[in-house]
């Protein structure tokens, strides 16, 4: 079958971020894991040379942006109230325009970067990419392929992150294999177990 949008073959090869780009942040106790703006728009940058972004809206010459009371709850359980900024935008890629919000706490000292990073992060992630992040399943296939997953070959991105996560056996050969042992290697790994040979 012919290849899709070649936005799907984008998403198979950033779905699942490489582990060595995936940072963590503490939110009120809980880690979170994170790619930062610049791995994400060097992504941007690989997928489509010539993506664009733009706010929805324009105030005095700069992106529209809206003060807001957001709730958070802190480790003690007591809600307490943040100034939070907010910038809705489009980002273009590929000749698709989605749109996205960037937001962070009001009191930032690089409030206009940060909402443009938080903003990539957010748009990039409506692509497809580093979704693995806030997903649950195995990363979504380049192309249409029959239940054997034939004529499937993994990228060198998929094949460098199997070896990212330990294993050494030879690389599975249809997709359905290959996605259950990127699961299962996971789960190894944050269970201590080896990982081994997945038939």
């Amino acid at each position: 079958m012919p290849d899709l949008h070649p936005l799907l073959g984008a998403l198979a090869d950033y779905y699942t971020p490489d582990p060595e780009t995936v940072s963590q942040i503490d939110k009120n106790g809980v880690l979170l894991d994170y790619v930062g703006h610049a791995e994400i728009t060097r992504i941007l940058i690989e997928i489509d040379p010539q993506w664009t972004w733009e706010p929805v809206a324009w105030e005095a010459g700069r992106p529209a942006t809206h003060l807001q009371m957001g709730k958070m709850k802190k480790r003690d359980g007591t809600i307490i109230e943040i100034p939070t900024v907010s910038m809705w935008g489009r980002l273009t890629l590929l000749g698709v325009t989605r749109p996205a919000v960037g937001s962070v706490e009001a009191h930032k000292a690089d409030l206009d970067k940060e909402l443009v990073s938080d903003f990539l992060r957010n748009a990039a992630m409506r692509f497809g990419i580093s979704l693995a992040l806030w997903a649950k399943g195995p990363a979504p296939q380049r192309r249409a392929t029959n239940s054997t997953g034939s004529g499937w070959t993994p990228t060198d991105r998929q094949t460098n992150f199997l070896r990212a996560l330990g294993y050494a056996g030879s690389v599975p050969t249809t997709k359905d294999t290959f996605d259950r042992l990127i699961t299962r290697l996971q789960e190894e790994k944050k269970s201590g177990k080896p990982a081994e040979e997945p038939f």
